[in-house]
């Protein structure tokens, strides 16, 4: 929207990887972009992240306290046709821009609107009698389904078992609740069946709110950590102000943080432009955290993308951050032993391998890097400390790591079995 106004070209913003002419521009008069004002005045730009992520998303994250030091990490969340999401604090900051969609707006959605009166925004179900209760903003007649009431339905029916993982709908839909039309099949909402949700609206919100939490998912493992990494979140958006947090959980868009850590801006990007204007200690604060942000775009993790297109996604809560602690941990004292036994090559041999050979254990040369042990436990715990230290941290190896960990055990009793058999 800069280039825009500024009459710039922005044909390399829609590139791959995206080419803005620039992230920061200088302030430039009024007059000569044709607004009105004092003579002289001048217009300043907050500066952008990339290409994707703008001056818009860098003031709403200032907004929400990120220049602040005793804030600690925060996540800021803004849910749009484009969501942008910021993981940061006073001293860093990363953020990302994820294609998620008109879904949060009730854009592509049959019987969507915004957010306004006569919007479906929250939803029930009783499962003993069957029905469906909606709460409406305003209250009166149901005009149409917005952002937070799609949230909330999903996650409803989801619950109720009416649709499956996929976002279908399965057997238990009740007979007088069921619709079908060229949309294929739908469950009404409107008791003349007007007011509709169909399968394929249940679909655009599952590819929505995927890319949103594999932006979150990825930005938060690129830290080292998980879900327990955030102190408070902030969402923004105009629907925001009427979601269901506990559903918006539930159906894997945000993560499964304690709900008093959440907060809302009704349109922080606004806010934020607004604040920069009147203070210039705030708009000073802006620049800082855009140089120190990198950005991604979700494209750049497609596989997690696709894990995360179902109800409500085996994924839906982050990696815990104990779990990488101990992974960490284990590897630690992995290479603690491997320096030891650099140090004190004798003993640690003759400890591990029993009573010495024929040979005598004088004449073990011990771990070094020129001579590397091939047999015994020396060898075993060289081979895990090198496993562990290129492989720890890659997502999938660190899994099948897990998941290998209890034959690799069996798999070394067994040798150092063999090798009390064979030896001298």
């Amino acid at each position: 929207m800069i280039h825009l106004l500024l009459g710039m070209d922005p044909a390399g913003i829609r590139r791959i990887p995206s080419e803005p002419r620039a992230l920061a521009f200088p302030p430039v008069d009024a007059a000569e972009l044709g607004w009105p004002g004092m003579k002289g005045a001048q217009v300043h730009s907050i500066p952008a992240a990339g290409g994707w992520v703008g001056g818009d998303i860098m003031a709403g994250a200032v907004r929400a306290g990120f220049s602040r030091s005793s804030d600690g990490i925060g996540l800021y969340v803004d849910l749009g046709t484009n969501g942008e999401i910021v993981v940061g604090g006073a001293e860093f900051a990363l953020a990302c821009a994820c294609g998620a969609g008109p879904a949060f707006e009730g854009g592509g959605i049959r019987c969507g609107m915004r957010a306004d009166r006569g919007a479906v925004d929250g939803a029930s179900i009783d499962e003993e009698k069957g029905t469906l209760r909606v709460s409406i903003i305003g209250g009166g007649r149901v005009r149409g389904v917005c952002g937070s009431g799609l949230i909330a339905l999903s996650d409803a029916l989801y619950r109720a078992g009416w649709i499956d993982r996929s976002g279908r709908f399965t057997s238990r839909l009740p007979a007088h609740q069921r619709v079908e039309g060229k949309w294929g099949l739908g469950m009404a909402i409107s008791e003349d069946s007007k007011i509709a949700l169909w399968e394929r609206d249940i679909a655009s919100l599952i590819r929505a709110k995927a890319a949103v939490f594999a932006g979150i998912r990825s930005l938060l493992e690129t830290l080292g950590g998980g879900v327990n990494l955030i102190e408070r979140a902030i969402v923004s958006g105009n629907f925001g102000r009427f979601l269901n947090l506990p559903a918006a959980v539930g159906i894997g868009l945000l993560p499964g943080l304690q709900l008093g850590r959440y907060g809302y801006v009704d349109n922080g990007s606004l806010e934020g432009a607004a604040l920069g204007l009147l203070s210039r200690e705030f708009f000073l604060k802006s620049a800082p955290i855009s140089a120190r942000s990198p950005m991604w775009i979700w494209a750049s993790c497609p596989d997690t993308w696709m894990s995360l297109s179902a109800l409500p996604s085996s994924l839906t809560q982050l990696p815990s951050a104990s779990s990488k602690q101990y992974i960490a941990g284990l590897s630690t004292q992995i290479l603690r032993f491997y320096r030891i036994l650099n140090y004190f090559p004798g003993p640690c041999v003759l400890l591990a391998m029993g009573k010495p050979s024929k040979q005598g254990i004088e004449f073990h040369q011990g771990i070094r890097i020129d001579k590397i042990p091939v047999e015994g436990i020396p060898g075993l715990m060289f081979m895990f400390a090198t496993v562990f230290m290129f492989a720890a941290s890659i997502p999938a190896v660190r899994e099948f790591l897990l998941i290998t960990s209890i034959p690799g055990i069996i798999g070394a009793g067994v040798l150092y079995y063999w090798h009390n058999q064979t030896r001298w």
